[in-house]
């Protein structure tokens, strides 16, 4: 049971005007004197309490000296300490050598590089001390390290969120791990009204290095709340990074950077890349944010692309080729910040853009992308952009909805040829749409 003993807006005096017999006895029961008995209870010495209490009392009065003290703000710093500038740094040159590991592996490597090499790093989350270990991206971290450095929480996102980001703003670095990014809804509070603005409202003296995995379900039955893809619901809070790795060597790069970096980081995967393998080097490294990947090079259309949509427009360029159409595509890696430079280069260089994003068409990344783009190089358009992403409606269940929920390469390459003024040939149609039923997996 709770009280509110004051007012909720201090100028709203009287408004709870309760008997002064009944205020004293809520307040001795307030939860502040309690904790403070339970901690003497356990053998801190009241005098050392006091001594935190007067601490706290002079930095507060100091704040408040400072503030009236200080001279208004210029307006010409009003974006400083958003919290969102990426780290600019160069992307490595590497020798990628032979070995071919899963997405999942490389992002278990990559956890337990980040631990060794900064004790402060720590794994949270339902499910991490599994044998399972979460698709097996926290099995090689909790045999290493333990329960000492990966515990499980209770499901209660909304208090390991807030519990996490006080933990990074005192120096830690948690890795908070959700199984699916739907659930992410349940912390949007602490995130996106609280540990975003911290940076923002401290003038930079406060970071939140919380670094939260997210999974985006997607598989055959996933339904309505287990298959959603939500970046752009993410990547709307300024102070928030939201990066998206489509396979093992950017997963481990950019969750390193995540795991080395000031900013809180929803790092999104999905659950139909996890098991695709490409060469990962075994020593650590780092990928900047904000750096998108020309996967193939083409001159007559740019397909901008995210997740397991890479795989798609891959597929799709590759049909493409075969029909004479030359398909550059690109693969974000980072949604906030995006390479707004890579896509505009390349767009001004084909004159046409599909963008291919694993969320709902309307109000996401890729209506913020086709913007940026029409506002920018309007002039080296050959057509409108159009978007290849999740029709308005939830997931469906029964098979047949579902299949044709899901765009896939298919719907890539009969836009592109659209653009081209070009029709699917006949003698490709069947095979093609068989594959598109699964996708390249």
């Amino acid at each position: 049971t709770t009280y509110r003993w004051r007012e909720h807006v201090e100028h709203n005096k009287g408004i709870m005007s309760r008997p002064a017999e009944e205020l004293r006895y809520w307040k001795a029961r307030g939860p502040i004197a309690r904790f403070r008995n339970e901690l003497i209870s356990y053998g801190e010495h009241p005098f050392a309490l006091a001594e935190i209490e007067r601490e706290i009392h002079e930095e507060v009065d100091e704040a408040f000296r400072f503030a009236e003290a200080s001279p208004s703000p210029d307006i010409a710093h009003f974006m400083d300490n958003v919290g969102d500038a990426a780290e600019a740094f160069d992307e490595p040159q590497l020798s990628l050598g032979t070995r071919s590991i899963k997405c999942t592996e490389a992002i278990a490597e990559a956890t337990v590089q980040a631990m060794d090499a900064d004790p402060n790093v720590f794994v949270v989350g339902l499910h991490v001390d599994d044998p399972n270990g979460v698709f097996g991206t926290t099995t090689p971290a909790f045999k290493k390290f333990g329960h000492a450095r990966v515990f499980e929480t209770p499901i209660s996102e909304a208090s390991a969120t807030g519990i996490l980001g006080g933990a990074a703003i005192m120096g830690m670095r948690p890795l908070h791990v959700h199984a699916r990014n739907d659930f992410l809804l349940l912390c949007m509070s602490q995130l996106g009204n609280e540990l975003t603005k911290w940076c923002y409202m401290s003038a930079g003296a406060l970071t939140v290095p919380l670094v939260i995995r997210a999974i985006v379900g997607r598989s055959r039955g996933q339904g309505c709340q287990h298959s959603q893809s939500l970046q752009s619901l993410f990547a709307h809070f300024p102070g928030l990074h939201v990066v998206a790795p489509s396979n093992g060597y950017d997963a481990k790069g950019l969750l390193l950077t995540a795991l080395s970096g000031k900013t809180p980081v929803v790092f999104l995967e999905h659950r139909l890349c996890h098991p695709m393998t490409t060469v990962v080097p075994e020593a650590s490294y780092r990928i900047p944010f904000g750096k998108a990947r020309i996967v193939r090079q083409g001159t007559d259309v740019t397909i901008v692309s995210v997740l397991q949509m890479v795989y798609e427009a891959e597929c799709a360029a590759g049909v493409l080729a075969k029909l004479g159409v030359s398909a550059e595509v690109i693969d974000l890696r980072s949604i906030r910040p995006w390479d707004k430079a890579a896509v505009c280069a390349s767009v001004e260089k084909t004159g046409r853009l599909i963008v291919a994003d694993t969320g709902w068409t309307e109000f996401g990344i890729s209506a913020e992308i086709a913007a940026t783009i029409t506002e920018n190089v309007f002039g080296h358009l050959k057509a409108p952009p159009t978007r290849i992403a999740l029709p308005p409606c939830p997931t469906p269940m029964a098979e047949p909805l579902e299949t044709a929920y899901y765009p896939g390469s298919r719907d890539i390459v009969a836009h592109a040829l659209r653009f081209m003024d070009r029709k699917l040939p006949r003698d490709l149609q069947v095979s093609f749409a068989t594959k598109a039923i699964a996708g390249p997996f």
